[in-house]
């Protein structure tokens, strides 16, 4: 009961800061109280009722306590699809409550619905607890959280690809990604004026095209990082990892071609790119017309390219796009997804399709995936 007599004179209503004769400790402010014991679990990733191609998304979220506590693992349980995962839960702010769980191999989600449950001491009511699924006590509301697994799946074919997500050790390499069915991959090299391959039936493979290539610049390859790809049968990734969950993403462009991948697994709109050169941040538009770099984005389709030119176009998910750099900068990609149709993409104003000239020259290369 000491608890919720502090807790009284801590909320009560005292216009002299502390004990008096006359007054006490104050009014008792009921409300103030109440507010007071309140203990809030807020996810910050997934957000409810997401829908992701991983099976291993993780779950970061932060316990608010009524009053400042250091959050130890003892004080909370992770519950997923109803089996305890606590162990595998991770405190990265002891002081603001803030923890996170990354299933493993060993703890992966289901194809199609699953759910997560927090449940935390409350450290001023004896055994109550917030749950964010019931049953709770201390007369704390229930709510339920759910996230979808839906595997990506890719049909046979050449196309370019991006992966848009942090792959977990052992889950990393493209023989695990798509259990062998991608048999060839290729990641253009501006510097190189070259393809490197990787293939997974003997050739030579290239460390420049794995899918963790570590020159590809980018803060977490694979994301942002775009492939030629030869898929052979209908593929559903086996996919373990986490998506981008930065405002912004950068990805660096060298002189000539790039062929970068969509560093998000939604579609993002071309015109909302900036670009930094230096120490400048520019609009697409200022960057083309001090022709620092072309303002197309190029998509491969059934052996064809469109241009998309803006103000329109968009990276698409899961797929790579060629961009024509004339210096050294960096694209700043925001985690903005598109209310666009994917099929516009190659029709209506601001579409070219076509074998751009360019690219028209490295058909051959292009080919020694196939």
């Amino acid at each position: 009961m000491e608890s919720i007599r502090s807790l009284l004179i801590r909320t009560a209503r005292n216009p002299f800061g502390q004990r008096t004769d006359d007054f006490g400790f104050g009014l008792v402010n009921a409300e103030a109280a109440l507010r007071a014991i309140t203990q809030v679990i807020d996810f910050t990733s997934p957000e409810p009722n997401e829908v992701t191609a991983s099976y291993a998304e993780p779950l970061i979220a932060k316990i608010s306590q009524p009053i400042p506590t250091t959050l130890d693992t003892s004080d909370f349980q992770v519950f997923q699809n109803g089996v305890d995962v606590t162990t595998l839960a991770k405190i990265t702010g002891p002081a603001t409550g803030d923890f996170e769980y990354q299933p493993d191999a060993n703890h992966i989600l289901n194809a199609g619905n699953n759910r997560f449950n927090v449940v935390a001491d409350n450290a001023l009511i004896p055994n109550a607890k917030r749950s964010l699924e019931g049953p709770a006590t201390g007369l704390i509301p229930d709510r339920t959280f759910r996230i979808r697994v839906n595997p990506h799946r890719e049909q046979p074919g050449l196309k370019m690809l991006s992966v848009p997500y942090q792959l977990l050790d052992g889950a990393n390499s493209l023989e695990f990604l798509f259990g062998g069915n991608l048999v060839r991959l290729a990641r253009w090299l501006p510097d190189q004026n070259r393809y490197a391959i990787f293939d997974l039936v003997g050739s030579p493979q290239d460390p420049a095209a794995n899918l963790l290539t570590a020159d590809s610049g980018v803060l977490k390859p694979p994301i942002g990082t775009g492939f030629f790809a030869r898929v052979v049968s209908p593929t559903d990734a086996q996919l373990l990892g986490r998506a981008e969950r930065n405002a912004i993403y950068e990805i660096p462009l060298k002189p000539g071609f790039n062929l970068i991948g969509d560093p998000f697994p939604f579609n993002v709109p071309w015109n909302t790119v900036n670009v930094r050169f230096g120490r400048e941040i520019l609009s697409l538009e200022e960057a083309r017309d001090r022709r620092l770099m072309e303002d197309s984005l190029w998509r491969y389709d059934n052996g064809r390219y469109a241009a998309q030119i803006l103000p329109n176009g968009e990276f698409h998910a899961w797929e790579a796009s060629w961009v024509r750099s004339y210096v050294n900068l960096t694209l700043l990609v925001p985690r903005v997804p598109s209310v666009i149709g994917a099929q516009r993409a190659f029709s209506g104003q601001g579409a070219r399709v076509g074998l751009a000239a360019p690219i028209r020259k490295r058909q051959p290369e292009k080919g020694a995936i196939g």
